[in-house]
């Protein structure tokens, strides 16, 4: 496993350590939405799927990490809907990327490829 594999993987730990100990670390039941917190964290590494979920109010996130995929849905008006989709693995690669708008799948692949031979030169 590459050493920034290992430090993403070790982030993401943290944050969910950190959301799990905001949801369930204090007995008294806490107002997670006035604290811009989830209202709930689901994780099923056991399996091997990787698959991690968070609720907040009407929406649900649904991240796999093993197969680098994020899927965002929302509740609304009686309709449960899948808002939005991304596969992640090159955002994850990217080296001071920032777009206006936001950024494609093809085009992250293609900065994260940019910014790893970037960063090999820097290495020699």
């Amino acid at each position: 496993m590459v050493m920034a594999e290992k430090i993403k993987l070790f982030l993401l730990g943290v944050i969910v350590a950190l959301l799990a100990v905001a949801v369930f670390g204090n007995h008294k039941t806490p107002d997670l939405s006035s604290l811009g917190l989830p209202a709930a964290v689901a994780s099923d590494t056991a399996s091997g799927d990787g698959v991690l979920a968070v609720a907040s109010g009407d929406n649900l996130f649904l991240i796999n990490t093993a197969t680098k995929n994020l899927a965002f849905y929302s509740y609304k008006s009686s309709k449960f809907s899948l808002r939005a989709g991304r596969y992640y693995k090159y955002d994850l690669g990217l080296v001071d990327e920032l777009r206006d708008g936001g950024i494609s799948v093809k085009d992250a692949k293609k900065a994260a490829d940019d910014g790893a031979k970037e960063l090999r030169k820097l290495d020699e």
